[in-house]
């Protein structure tokens, strides 16, 4: 089973569950949900919130929300601007704000970012770590996890709808770095923590070096025995996977 057969699972139909499980999978090993428990958890309260995965935009206008200083919307058009998007409807200036400082993104000023698919499931996983989610969830507490995030008990019967049919499944993310060498995983998610952060730039450049050296290892250990490789090509020990993640970051 993968993150794509459980969204299935639960309800999701298969052309929006095909789409969206390459990025669900990408935020939840991002942020560390990635146990069953947490995973379980973490689709259930998404695919209440969004819809079962239709709606990335909050469907009412959003001026409900004007003038709610609560959620940071203190000038004019702050409601409508900044309604709820993301399948965890990121809502308000403050907290735009906030994901947009975290996530080095500019969602304050350009707030329909937030209903881009891949950078709403970044909200989502960043949303639920910023909580402390993932500890109510390795318990099992559908109700604290709901509070958390819904701000009290709305949809609770939903919640454990999709939660009753997740159980059911596999919902853990596949590691996208699986195969790499443990050096090569410790120098990517170092470095990527770095990038995002936008710290450090003297250890960024160390393990650009570090990336580049490997890389061109990699390069020359795939090339046939007469080019000076052993001859087991780029198919073997995910060498191009390797490669191509190695020189994204190192060039």
């Amino acid at each position: 089973m993968s993150v794509k057969g459980a969204l299935i699972a639960a309800g999701v139909p298969r052309n929006i569950a095909t789409a969206e499980a390459p990025r669900a999978e990408k935020a939840m090993v991002e942020f560390d949900i990635a146990t069953q428990r947490r995973a379980e958890q973490f689709l259930a309260q998404v695919c209440h919130e969004s819809g079962g995965l239709r709606y990335f935009e909050e469907i009412a206008s959003g001026a409900a929300y004007e003038g709610r200083s609560d959620l940071g919307n203190t000038q004019p058009g702050d409601g409508r601007r900044y309604k709820g998007r993301g399948p965890i409807q990121l809502t308000g200036r403050a907290n735009y704000k906030w994901a947009g400082g975290r996530l080095k993104l500019p969602l304050e000023t350009k707030p329909h970012l937030a209903a881009q698919h891949d950078i709403g499931w970044r909200i989502a996983g960043l949303y639920w770590q910023s909580r402390g989610l993932n500890a109510p969830a390795d318990r099992g507490d559908i109700v604290a996890v709901t509070r958390a995030i819904n701000g009290g008990e709305n949809g609770l019967a939903s919640r454990r709808a999709y939660l009753a049919k997740l159980q059911r499944v596999d919902c853990r993310p596949t590691d996208p770095l699986a195969g790499y060498t443990t050096s090569e995983v410790r120098w990517i998610r170092e470095f990527d923590q770095l990038r995002r952060r936008d710290a450090n730039k003297q250890r960024q450049e160390v393990l650009r070096f570090v990336m580049a050296r490997q890389r061109k290892r990699l390069w020359k250990a795939a090339q046939p025995v007469s080019g000076g490789g052993d001859g087991r090509g780029w198919t073997y020990g995910h060498r191009r996977d390797r490669y191509n993640s190695l020189f994204a970051r190192s060039t």
